[in-house]
């Protein structure tokens, strides 16, 4: 989808326009969540070398015709890098939440800019980037969308969208 935007422009479709930043920032967020959880998976931690410069997972960033291109590992730096970029662009792109007459009732569950800052707070806790993490968090809770009165037993008490 990233590749696809990047080379032909928006969508097309009756949608495509005010979707595209929404679909593109989802790409990014759902990159950056697979790499992040494979990297804690298969690779050294981030800072167990100096310069992070040991061998991690592949990053597959450009569209491939072909079905095993066989590229080389990169490196934690790299991994990280991805992970930054792809985070704080989805933060520019994802909305703040559903909006009522440009989004499909089924999108009321979709990531949002909070969901991006979230994972950008753990990508940066990983990293001991703990200000930064702090900042993140902060954004989301000084947001006054979410309550914290409640008891977390009633997160499972919930059914339908939103």
């Amino acid at each position: 989808i990233i590749g696809w935007v990047e080379k032909n422009g928006p969508f097309r479709d009756q949608f495509g326009p005010l979707w595209t930043n929404r679909i593109v920032g989802e790409a990014h967020f759902l990159r950056a969540y697979v790499y992040f959880t494979m990297v804690r998976m298969h690779s050294p931690a981030f800072g167990a070398t100096a310069s992070n410069d040991a061998k991690s997972i592949i990053l597959m960033t450009e569209p491939s015709k072909d079905p095993f291109p066989n590229k080389s590992r990169s490196t934690v730096k790299e991994v990280y890098d991805l992970l930054l970029a792809d985070l704080n662009r989805a933060i520019a792109l994802l909305p703040d939440g559903f909006r009522p007459g440009i989004d499909p009732i089924e999108y009321q569950d979709r990531a949002t800019r909070d969901a991006a800052r979230f994972l950008l707070a753990r990508v940066h806790f990983q990293m001991k980037n703990f200000d930064q993490a702090k900042l993140q968090c902060d954004t989301v809770l000084n947001s006054n969308r979410y309550t914290l009165t409640e008891e977390p037993i009633q997160a499972w008490n919930k059914s339908g969208l939103n």
